[in-house]
């Protein structure tokens, strides 16, 4: 944001338009200009605002332009190239995605593999219930009068 939209964002707020300029190099850049019988002008161009088209960011009316085009875009408009919504998508996208991963395992799932797995997970929770169960015993075992007190060292008096 250069110097004259910073103060006219700061002294003339309430005349304020913000303007999302959209360039052929793919530049995007920024704008805080101050609309005079519905026309502005950045640099040598001039736009036109319209109405239908304004959104409002921050409570400030903005716009979205291209460079070489007076009139602005409508960023909802629904009549452009794709008709794919995001959901659409996603959902396709994640379709993809596990095609995919059965396309890998060749279609079908190799049952060796899974028992074993199944087996090996089932031996771990074993494992760790014993050695919890024997751990408590132990822990439950241990007398406080057999420790000593203060680590062995002499008592702290004052």
């Amino acid at each position: 944001m250069d110097f004259k939209s910073k103060m006219i964002k700061t002294f003339n707020k309430s005349k304020a338009f913000k303007v999302y300029l959209y360039h052929k190099d793919r530049r995007v850049t920024d704008h805080i200009v101050v609309v005079k019988d519905g026309k502005f002008r950045i640099k040598d161009n001039g736009y036109i605002v319209n109405p239908e088209r304004i959104f409002f960011e921050k409570s400030m009316p903005c716009a979205i332009y291209s460079a070489s085009i007076a009139e602005p875009i409508n960023p909802l408009d629904i009549n452009e190239k794709s008709k794919l919504s995001s959901m659409d998508f996603y959902n396709a996208i994640e379709a993809t995605v596990v095609q995919d991963i059965i396309r890998s395992s060749g279609g079908k799932i190799d049952t060796t593999l899974l028992i074993a797995i199944v087996l090996m997970g089932a031996v771990i929770l074993c494992g760790l219930a014993l050695g919890i169960y024997y751990l408590s015993d132990l822990i439950n075992a241990i007398d406080p009068a057999t420790i000593p007190a203060n680590n062995g060292n002499p008592p702290i008096t004052w």
